[in-house]
């Protein structure tokens, strides 16, 4: 077992990784009254195209998140969340672009928890019938999904915006790609992924690290894998230049919802880390389009937007995006004006002291956000699946200085733009 410590954070990690591959990161928080387990694989709906063992192989649409929904089922009927509750416990699951995540929240009783939340992703008892029962299911829950403007919106525009990255499609699949999906699809893919060696056990809260370790170890010991395939993933690199520039939808809306999204080249290109593009972005967002800038102020003003606007961002080693939504009763004028302010980012100059209060705050954001265990623990599994350490970005945004944000003008292009809109079919 490896202790690092992160003494500018005040922060503890310990990791090991088991015989079968699995990696444990252990995260002591004394003082916290419950304890944040996550049990993740690096399997998202963006594998739908791989390599095992130098084999191609496909799968369609959606396999990921079903998959997650079909690990809750038991043989004999009884509910995995009731089984967690009976614990004290609560449990959850979420399956992204990259990792299918699985948690248990527990305020006592941990060592039980933990070894019920190892032994029913690890112990699969989905069957025929119980895949063709949630096929129903599931395309309920993509249609209510559908249903809200903002979700439409951002669907829109990421088909607008790539060709053939899987990111064009939700998470959830599509109508045709879910009826498809069968058991056996579901078994390649749980035998393919779930192998510990492409999984990550986090664990963050008051906990025995020694105790913990060792309660993985035998609960491991006990099961008996399949070799650990060798995978590769055949996932599309885009050029920053989108499919179409516009497209427009109507839903039954009160107020238009506008959109508009960059699109990113990969992060190789940028010539710095993982985390340092992730805060550059995010500080180049906030000066040009936060609170206290004068484009938000222009906006209210001029009524571009209400309260729901917002931006966020979108990245990995392959893809990424920049997406500013708002409601608007203008939807056109908000977005020729977002994208004249974008288009102005280049040649925009950061100076000294905007430059040092924006890195101060996201510095002071990052640490503020340690009092969580959700994000730490969600923020572990999705960079050490990535290979990244997340307790590094504090010493990573400690090294950026003030013209690295050049490195971004050529992001900011006609090209890498597209809009779209969902109207009120009431109008």
């Amino acid at each position: 077992m490896q202790k690092i410590d992160y003494p500018h954070i005040r922060e503890t990690v310990y990791q090991t990784t088991l015989p079968n591959g699995l990696r444990v990161q252990v995260v002591p928080k004394k003082g916290f009254s419950k304890v944040y387990s996550t049990f993740a694989t690096s399997f998202g709906s963006f594998a739908t195209a791989f390599k095992v063992n130098g084999i191609a192989q496909t799968l369609p649409f959606g396999v990921a998140h079903f998959l997650e929904h079909q690990l809750f089922e038991s043989a004999d009927g009884v509910d995995v969340t009731s089984q967690f509750a009976l614990l004290g416990a609560d449990c959850n699951a979420y399956t992204d672009y990259q990792e299918t995540a699985y948690i248990a929240i527990s305020a006592s009783r941990h060592a039980e928890v933990i070894e019920l939340l190892l032994n029913y992703v690890q112990h699969p008892q989905f069957t025929p019938n119980s895949v063709r029962e949630e096929q129903g299911i599931i395309e309920q829950e993509r249609s209510m999904y559908l249903d809200r403007a903002s979700v439409r919106a951002q669907m829109g525009l990421l088909k607008n915006m790539y060709a053939v990255h899987p990111i064009r499609e939700d998470i959830v699949g599509t109508k045709e790609s879910i009826q498809a999906i069968t058991y056996a699809d579901l078994r390649q893919a749980y035998d393919t992924f779930y192998h510990p060696s492409n999984m990550i056990l986090v664990i963050v809260g008051d906990v025995e690290v020694n105790e913990v370790i060792a309660l993985v170890e035998a609960n491991q010991a006990k099961k008996t894998f399949l070799t650990a395939p060798i995978l590769d993933m055949m996932i599309p690199v885009e050029v920053n230049e989108v499919v179409c520039a516009f497209g427009e939808d109507k839903m039954d809306i009160i107020m238009p919802k506008a959109v508009m999204g960059i699109k990113l080249l990969p992060i190789a290109t940028f010539g710095l880390s993982n985390f340092q593009v992730e805060v550059m972005l995010r500080m180049i967002l906030e000066e040009h389009f936060g609170l206290s800038s004068p484009s938000y102020q222009f906006m209210l003003d001029h009524e571009l937007i209400n309260t729901h606007f917002s931006f966020n961002f979108y990245l990995d080693h392959a893809v990424g995006y920049i997406y500013l939504s708002a409601n608007t009763i203008k939807p056109q004028e908000f977005l020729a004006y977002i994208q004249k302010q974008v288009l102005l980012i280049p040649s925009h100059e950061m100076d000294s002291e905007s430059f040092e209060c924006l890195h101060r705050a996201t510095h002071g954001s990052l640490i503020k956000s340690l009092n969580s265990l959700e994000t730490i623990a969600h923020n572990i599994v999705e960079y050490s699946l990535a290979g990244d350490d997340f307790f590094s970005i504090f010493d990573a945004i400690r090294d950026l200085k003030k013209q690295d944000i050049h490195r971004f003008d050529g992001a900011f292009t006609p090209l890498a733009i597209s809009q779209f809109i969902i109207n009120s079919s009431k109008q």
